[in-house]
């Protein structure tokens, strides 16, 4: 859910924002799992050198007062009450803006997705487009007056990583072969709003494709996170950590399950069923097929979610995965690629030819007045 990564490198270069991250462990989760969470949160941030704090004491369970920090302004990584402890919540805070960037492209024209209660309080709302600033002035009941076009904060966050060559090559074993990511959505579950995931009906096939494939082929196996606790419900845990054991101890394959930019931008192409990952993967220029669950329910996607599905290759079955494979990937057929470049260029570069880390602090700087 961190998208702020762009702005946050912006803000400490600028002598005036003095940024700092507080990880706010989810509620949702027993006291060992946020404490374990919690800790490899900062880890991640203390390795690329930001002021970060822990909100949970994993001694006494207490929790950090907001306003020992005295915030300013603050950044909020989703817009859902509930999810971490109320002294934290949006409605609580008195003496701080407010902001939020989604942290997952908005793939759906819905209310639930631009009149949250936090939206219509925060001070700004930075949306990815002018196109989706007037899809919330049809939801907003504040007409989206806070909303400010600019940009997604991938953007930002792949420019950088794709500048960084070793860090590519580590994330791909530094292997010559062609490189593919197969990415799995979560929603195996028949009761699941969205049931988009195609897991259950290729996760033998994309083994068999694994084997088939191993001298010109290394697969990373880059399932949604909540795909393993879901398929332990489903499969038993024996079997789901088994399942997993064949990708990680495989000559031609390995599991990710953290960061994915370096892996994106050393990767070949990507065969998935994932949802941010539609507009996501499209930043690396690449091909890329998304693979249509055969138990799906009518999900009703946006127009600008129709768009960037439009560039996809589309999978209804193993022969087209056989097909994209062989034809695309290997052999480099890829009548799709200029379509890609439009759609990226019209739907996903950020507005007034800046950065999105650059838009959202001019924009912070010109609403308290100072440029």
């Amino acid at each position: 859910m961190w998208r702020y990564d762009g702005v946050y490198k912006r803000m400490m270069e600028d002598a005036r924002f003095n940024p700092r991250i507080l990880v706010t462990p989810r509620l949702n989760e027993p006291f060992a799992d946020r404490v374990v969470d919690q800790k490899a949160t900062i880890s991640f941030f203390k390795s690329k050198g930001y002021l970060v704090d822990g909100a949970l004491n994993d001694q006494t369970g207490e929790w950090i007062d907001l306003n020992v920090l005295e915030p300013d302004i603050i950044f909020y990584t989703q817009p859902y009450s509930g999810h971490i402890v109320a002294k934290y919540e949006f409605f609580t805070v008195r003496n701080a803006l407010l902001c939020y960037a989604p942290y997952a492209y908005q793939l759906f024209e819905k209310r639930w997705n631009y009149d949250t209660p936090c939206q219509n309080y925060c001070w700004f709302v930075f949306l990815a487009s002018q196109y989706e600033k007037e899809v919330a002035l049809r939801y907003s009941r504040i007409k989206a007056r806070n909303v400010v076009p600019a940009g997604y904060g991938f953007f930002d966050e792949y420019l950088d990583a794709s500048k960084d060559a070793d860090a590519i090559e580590q994330a791909w074993r530094r292997d010559p072969r062609k490189r593919v990511i197969w990415a799995p959505h979560h929603s195996i579950d028949p009761n699941h709003a969205l049931k988009v995931s195609s897991f259950l009906d290729i996760s033998g096939l994309m083994l068999q494709l694994k084997d088939k494939y191993s001298d010109r082929i290394i697969f990373a196996f880059k399932p949604h996170p909540m795909l393993y606790s879901t398929l332990c419900r489903f499969w038993g845990e024996a079997q789901a950590k088994a399942y997993y054991k064949k990708w990680e101890d495989s000559e031609n394959s390995f599991y990710v399950d953290g960061d994915y930019l370096a892996l994106f931008a050393g990767s070949d192409a990507m065969v998935h069923c994932s949802g941010s990952f539609i507009a996501e993967y499209l930043y690396t220029g690449k091909p890329v097929q998304y693979v249509y669950s055969k138990t799906s329910s009518s999900v009703t996607y946006g127009e600008i979610c129709k768009k960037l599905l439009s560039v996809h290759y589309e999978a209804h079955n193993g022969k087209d995965i056989i097909d994209f494979l062989e034809n695309v990937v290997l052999a480099g057929i890829d009548p799709k690629k200029t379509m890609r470049s439009s759609v990226k260029r019209e739907y996903l570069t950020p507005p007034n030819g800046k950065t999105f880390a650059e838009n959202v602090c001019n924009a912070i700087m010109s609403g308290i007045g100072k440029q």
